[in-house]
């Protein structure tokens, strides 16, 4: 049930600790879910501490699920240190019940249109057995709702990724022992992790790093039917995980004055570590070249996307915008790198607008090469609907590419960071008119935000490397206590 992949074999992980050398550093267990070779946007801040806090006196010791390797992620692994251990255990199974019951028809479907008939005039009328046909069908919607929800409570509490909590816990006791850690750390989402580390925290004594890269029990794009029993117990759950902690590190300000507002007890615990960029891909850019660089040809203005398109993130008006300026005889064009379900949404958009050639949609690529054609394009684009407390990673990395940045987004933390450096644009994510000016804004100004001292600004504040001295002042604080 459970693996370990150290970068090397667990007995010399184990021999390590007899080197007196080597145990002067100290060790932080990290709990991540997501980590290469898993991909996406959750796994980019665990690497960068995992790959800096060497620099500062910690080794990382990381403990996620023995999950196959997906989009970008067995890329991801040649940026881990050599002296990181991975110990990776296998979570257990959601039922399989549950997830019939969220995709099966509504039970009395076809019981519905019993006792149905039409008049001569082909007006419906219904006999009398229709009545407890509606009934009875009403009955047995509610009750496969109720047992759903059921399920959910007590399979989905506080999310689906719960069910690696057993393995990691226990994994987590024999590596603490195994390892000597001093101080334990955990990410989320998804935040059952803040769990597994206070459980931890509870049979070890050892402080504890709880790190929001999100929201929790306030979450703006939590699904609306799912669990929403369990939904209710989030503010109880993610309080008891709060107190369990000795510190709680939040990714943008804002998200820390959420939480300063709803917890002003335990608001000596809160303190902001941003998210950034990784210093290393301004080095690895350089000897990247992308493989379809002339896609567009060389005189349009380009306007690039990266990352999904799913929930919120529709850019059908920016794409209508667009076909709008095309119309009028200027010269620009999108590009998306990545998927989601509103990909093909923008795709009929051109076509129907007669923009297709305009239009670009690629599916998820390496990382160094989603990059490297990001860096041709003129401008970044981030559509974030709906999100004041946070800020998508993709922004840092426009920032490291000094692209100006047109950003769909309403007063929140990502405007806050593309008015304060100046490095772009900011309209509402859905009113034509506004992004319509901001578009135009940014291709008669252009060179005015490429000239902008605040890219110098962004550039300090959000590296990676400093941003992981932030961190490993938080950890040796306990070890000077201690």
């Amino acid at each position: 049930m459970e693996t370990v992949l150290p970068s090397q074999t667990c007995s010399e992980s184990f021999q390590l600790d007899k080197d007196s050398t080597v145990r002067e550093r100290r060790r932080v267990l990290m709990l991540a879910h997501e980590f290469p070779p898993q991909g996406g946007g959750g796994v980019y801040r665990t690497l960068r501490f995992v790959r800096y806090l060497g620099e500062f006196g910690w080794t990382p010791v990381v403990i996620t699920t023995a999950s196959p390797p997906n989009t970008n992620g067995e890329e991801l692994l040649s940026d881990l240190p050599p002296e990181t251990t991975v110990v990776r255990v296998r979570p257990w199974s959601v039922p399989k019940m549950l997830r019939r019951l969220r995709g099966a028809p509504n039970i009395g479907r076809a019981a519905s249109t019993q006792g149905r008939e039409r008049d001569v005039d082909g007006s419906q009328v219904t006999n009398g057995s229709t009545v407890g046909g509606e009934t009875k069908r009403s009955l047995l919607k509610r009750l496969r709702r109720t047992v759903r929800c059921s399920l959910e409570l007590s399979c989905c509490t506080p999310d689906e990724k719960i069910w690696w909590g057993v393995p990691a816990v226990t994994r987590g006791l024999r590596t603490i022992r195994k390892f000597r850690c001093d101080v334990i750390y955990s990410t989320g989402p998804p935040h059952s992790s803040h769990l597994i580390g206070a459980m931890l925290k509870r049979l070890t004594g050892l402080p504890l790093v709880l790190d929001f890269r999100d929201p929790w029990s306030e979450d703006p794009w939590m699904m609306g039917d799912v669990n929403p029993w369990g939904r209710r117990l989030l503010p109880w759950i993610e309080r008891r995980a709060l107190v369990a902690a000795d510190r709680v590190v939040l990714n943008t300000a804002r998200l820390h004055e959420a939480f300063m507002r709803r917890y002003p007890d335990l608001s000596d615990k809160f303190l902001t570590i941003t998210n950034g960029y990784d210093p290393a891909i301004l080095e690895d850019l350089g000897e990247c070249v992308s493989k379809n660089s002339d896609s567009f040809g060389t005189s349009p203005a380009r306007f690039c996307h990266t990352g999904g398109l799913y929930g919120p993130r529709d850019p059908s008006t920016l794409i209508a915008v667009i076909a709008d300026l095309i119309a009028e005889g200027r010269e620009l064009c999108f590009h998306q790198i990545g998927s989601g379900t509103h990909c093909s949404t923008a795709k009929k958009i051109a076509d129907e607008r007669g923009i297709a050639s305009h239009v670009l949609i690629d599916g998820f690529m390496p990382h160094e090469e989603m990059l490297a054609r990001a860096r041709e394009c003129d401008f970044g684009v981030i559509v974030q609907p709906n999100t004041q407390t946070q800020v998508p990673g993709k922004l840092f990395e426009m920032l490291a590419l000094r692209k100006p940045i047109l950003a769909l987004t309403g007063d929140g933390a990502t405007a806050d960071i593309i008015r304060k450096y100046n490095v772009g644009v900011v309209a509402a994510p859905h009113d034509r008119a506004l992004i319509r000016h901001a578009v135009v804004t940014l291709l008669e100004r252009c060179q005015e935000f490429e000239e902008s001292p605040g890219w110098t600004a962004a550039l300090r504040d959000f590296n990676g490397r400093t941003l992981t001295e932030s961190l490993s002042t938080i950890l040796n604080e306990f070890i000077a206590k201690n």
